[in-house]
C-alpha cells in the first residue's frame, strides 16, 4: 500500500497482528524549492494498493537499498514520477461511478479468473463498449492492464510470504509460464521476481 499525507494532516496507522514494513519519504520545503518551475501535485490525502504508483515506490525502495553515486539523481526523478502518478490517479478516482467501482472490486478479488468484456459488462449491466471506454477514462488503463496489475500485486504477496517456486507463482497468478511472468513483473515493478523475493527476504532478516 502507498499512502500520501499532505502537510499538516494528522494521521495514524493501526497494524492488526501482521508483520509490516514501513518505508517513509518526507517531502520537505527545502526539497520542493529545488523545483521552482513546476508546482508539485497533490494537495489532499491519497492511497492505493495497486497500479503504477506501487511499481515506482518499489523502484524507489530498491534504490535506497542499493545506494550509489547516481542514486540521488534517480531518487529525485522517481519521487517526482511517483507524485505525478498519484496526482493523476487521485483526479481520476474522484468521480468513478458505483457500477464501475463494483467492476474494479470484482477484478481485484478474482484477478486470476479468465474474464472478458462481455461477461464483465453483463455483470455491471452496461454495454461492453461503454464499459471499456469508461474504465479506461477513470483508471487510465484497459481492463486487461488492470487485471495484470492485480496479478502482479498477488505475485508480490506470494513472493514475500510463501516458499512457492517462481513457476508455481506464475501459474497461480494466471501467467502463461515463468518466462512470461518474469517479463511482465519486471516491466511493472522494475525488479525481477527473484530480485523482489531477495529484497523481501532481506527486509524480514533485518526486522
Amino acid at each position: 500500500m502507498l499512502a500520501f499525507h499532505p502537510p499538516e494532516e494528522i494521521h495514524a496507522q493501526h497494524v492488526d497482528h501482521e508483520e509490516v514494513w514501513s518505508f517513509n519519504i518526507e517531502i520537505t520545503a527545502a526539497w520542493t524549492r529545488r523545483f521552482v518551475d513546476c508546482e508539485l501535485p497533490l494537495n489532499g490525502p491519497f492511497d492505493c494498493t495497486a497500479g503504477p504508483a506501487i511499481g515506482v515506490a518499489l523502484r524507489l525502495l530498491d534504490e535506497f537499498e542499493n545506494f550509489d553515486a547516481s542514486s540521488s539523481l534517480i531518487v529525485d526523478g522517481l519521487t517526482l514520477e511517483m507524485l505525478g502518478v498519484c496526482d493523476r490517479l487521485s483526479r481520476s478516482d474522484s468521480a468513478i461511478p458505483r457500477w464501475l467501482r463494483g467492476v474494479s472490486e470484482i477484478l481485484t478479488e478474482r484477478c486470476t479468473a479468465p474474464w472478458n468484456l462481455t461477461d464483465l459488462a453483463a455483470e455491471a449491466g452496461v454495454h461492453p463498449v461503454y464499459l471499456a471506454g469508461t474504465f479506461r477514462r477513470h483508471f487510465g488503463c484497459t481492463v486487461g492492464q488492470f487485471v495484470r496489475r492485480q496479478r502482479i500485486q498477488l505475485a508480490c504477496r506470494l513472493l514475500g510470504n510463501t516458499r512457492q517456486t517462481l513457476s508455481e507463482i506464475a501459474v497461480r497468478c494466471g501467467f502463461a509460464d515463468q518466462s512470461h511472468f518474469n517479463r511482465v513483473f519486471k516491466r511493472h515493478v522494475g525488479l525481477t521476481p527473484a530480485a523482489y523475493r531477495r529484497l523481501a527476504s532481506q527486509k524480514r532478516s533485518n526486522s
